[in-house]
């Protein structure tokens, strides 16, 4: 289908999430990155909070970085770029980092990086509150929630395609197209702009055949102005 694979970066905070992604073309010339505010609350600089816990990475997992500055680079990158996406999920990340910098030594440490966290770390409630800040239905807005939500119920109506109802769970496609709006919305506003456009148009369609249509292309294809907007605007 024509949907784009804009995948929002997930935050490698311990484990890593594998290879970075490939740069987004920036068409309209929208930085990609914003000056890391002052965490709050308190009067420390997150790149404060960060050298605090990188001292402690670097005692418990030496063999992680080559340098505490390497740690750190990691660390700021993760909250700046998540302060990007939601400025509510990088503050909550933030937050996990100063839990832990203030963490007395290894065991807690290590404990907060083993498969499960237990309810009685010191860092527990810091972590469940980023996991639920950096949900895609917290970041996503109003409008992007509502227009993915009711693209998704059509075409999950039609029961065939990529995400009909008997291949995938119904989030599935709820998922992929938030993840889409948040990213671009973040690096490509312009093809953020027209990705709300199309998707509008498509879940707003008469009937399952219009959506066909749509997919199997040909002359006037429901939605090609839309189409043809976002592709040029998010190439």
């Amino acid at each position: 289908m024509k949907r784009f694979s804009l995948v929002l970066v997930c935050v490698a905070l311990f484990a890593g999430c594998g290879d970075d992604p490939e740069p987004a073309k920036n068409d309209d010339k929208t930085p990609e990155t914003t000056p890391l505010p002052e965490h709050e609350p308190g009067p420390k600089t997150f790149e404060a909070i960060a050298d605090a816990y990188c001292k402690l990475d670097l005692v418990c997992r030496p063999e992680r970085y080559e340098s505490r500055e390497e740690c750190m680079d990691e660390a700021i990158d993760d909250v700046n770029e998540m302060r990007l996406y939601d400025k509510g999920c990088g503050d909550a990340i933030a937050e996990v980092y100063a839990c832990l910098a203030a963490l007395d030594g290894c065991e807690e440490f290590d404990a907060f990086n083993g498969e499960e966290l237990d309810a009685g770390h010191p860092c527990y409630e810091a972590d469940v509150a980023a996991d639920l800040a950096c949900e895609l239905k917290t970041m996503a807005t109003e409008e992007e929630l509502e227009i993915a939500q009711a693209y998704c119920d059509f075409e999950r109506s039609c029961d065939e395609g990529e995400f009909g109802t008997f291949d995938v769970p119904a989030e599935i496609c709820l998922d992929e197209l938030l993840e889409d709006f948040i990213y671009s919305r973040a690096h490509m506003p312009l093809c953020h702009e027209s990705e709300l456009d199309l998707y509008r148009c498509l879940g707003a369609l008469n009937s399952c055949d219009e959506l066909d249509h749509y997919y199997d292309g040909g002359e006037d294809y429901p939605c090609m102005s839309e189409d043809e907007a976002s592709a040029l605007r998010c190439e």
